[in-house]
């Protein structure tokens, strides 16, 4: 049903990334969207929380 990737098969650099970008949401006390990149934001929220009311 749902499209997945194998963790084992990521570049190192691109879970250096991911790392990074866990980490800073997990310390935020607010969640905010940059609006550069709300469009897409709301796409993924959409398309794998479609019960979530966003916009």
């Amino acid at each position: 049903m749902h499209r997945g990737f194998d963790l084992t098969d990521l570049d190192p650099e691109i879970c250096e990334d991911m790392i990074t970008v866990f980490t800073f949401i997990a310390r935020e006390e607010t969640l905010s969207y940059p609006d550069a990149y709300k469009p897409e934001i709301i796409q993924i929220i959409r398309r794998w929380r479609p019960h979530v009311e966003i916009d």
